[in-house]
């Protein structure tokens, strides 16, 4: 099942994608330069680890509810920016 490895593969990109646009977005410390390449190392250990250890499915939808529940808190904290200012 391919499609499987590439949706899986797909949905832990976008929520890394949307994690890194967060930390610039949102980040003020100097530390959220580090982020993204710690990021990408943790992300790789994850997905194959849940991948290997798991099996296929668990690492899509382990991918897909990151992907989504960072695009929902990156709509949380733009709102709520937007209503602060």
């Amino acid at each position: 099942m391919l499609w499987v490895d590439v949706f899986s593969a797909l949905s832990w990109a976008v929520a890394y994608m949307l994690l890194v646009y967060a930390v610039e977005r949102f980040g003020k410390s100097p530390v959220r330069h580090v982020v993204p390449f710690a990021g990408l190392g943790v992300f790789a250990v994850a997905y194959l680890g849940i991948a290997w250890q798991y099996g296929r499915w668990p690492a899509l939808v382990v991918g897909t509810l990151l992907a989504v529940v960072t695009g929902v808190v990156i709509g949380v904290l733009g709102r709520a920016r937007a209503v602060r200012h």
